[in-house]
């Protein structure tokens, strides 16, 4: 299996101080990122970054399968791993409170799946971040299987690959190419601080045209990084 590059840490740490909604802002005016649809977390204080490990589902065929399980995935995680469980939006759970709390264990940052999860009294007890599509008692056993593990997936509409970058909040989950995370931090936190100008040009009931210019200073593209 190819090696997944590591994340720099100090990257992580600034994108921890940064809403999704900024940090969405920085993607869109780089012209990159994929957005997660209808992933949410089930407490709305849960936040998380961290480097994408991907287990791809699919329909049960009987004949393709992995010897893969939820949990050899999250042992092969290293902490600070994010594990995005794809399953094409289907219905059943694919996360209770046992993977929740094995995951918890080995240091993950949380577990984000398109499909449902249960159990959802005992996981809004653990202070770990669980992002799904829906509340689910309906199992998975019959309907889906395993058939990769670490290859790129589609999940709730974006495109992941392992070793890409993964932010999740209370107003949902973003995805950001591994090549270009420096940038958008950059452009991220640039659009921070044009956002508490535009903030102060709000409170202070300034001209619409000088709040036009402001908000026009998020388009602004940030110099990149040196290679």
């Amino acid at each position: 299996m190819t090696e997944i590059a590591v994340i720099d840490p100090s990257i992580i740490k600034r994108l921890e101080a940064i809403p999704t909604g900024p940090i969405t802002d920085g993607c869109v005016a780089l012209g990159v990122g994929g957005w997660l649809d209808e992933i949410l977390p089930f407490k709305p204080e849960w936040r998380f970054v961290g480097r994408v490990r991907t287990l791809k589902y699919a329909p049960r065929s009987g004949v393709v399968r992995s010897s893969e399980t939820p949990y050899s995935a999250v042992r092969r995680c290293a902490p600070g791993d994010v594990l995005v469980m794809a399953v094409g939006g289907a219905r059943p759970h694919i996360i209770g409170d046992n993977l929740a709390h094995h995951a918890s264990y080995q240091g993950l940052k949380a577990l984000v799946s398109d499909g449902g999860a249960r159990d959802v009294n005992e996981l809004r007890k653990l202070d770990f971040p669980i992002f799904a599509r829906r509340l689910s008692i309906r199992p998975p056993f019959g309907e889906m299987a395993i058939i990769d593990a670490d290859v790129p997936v589609e999940c709730g509409g974006a495109h992941l690959r392992p070793g890409d970058l993964i932010v999740g909040d209370c107003d949902g989950v973003l995805t950001i190419p591994a090549e270009v995370i420096a940038d958008v931090v950059l452009q991220a936190e640039h659009i921070v601080a044009v956002e508490k100008e535009q903030a102060q040009a709000i409170r202070e009931k300034a001209p619409l045209d000088e709040i036009a210019k402001v908000i026009a200073g998020k388009k602004v593209r940030q110099p990149p990084r040196q290679a």
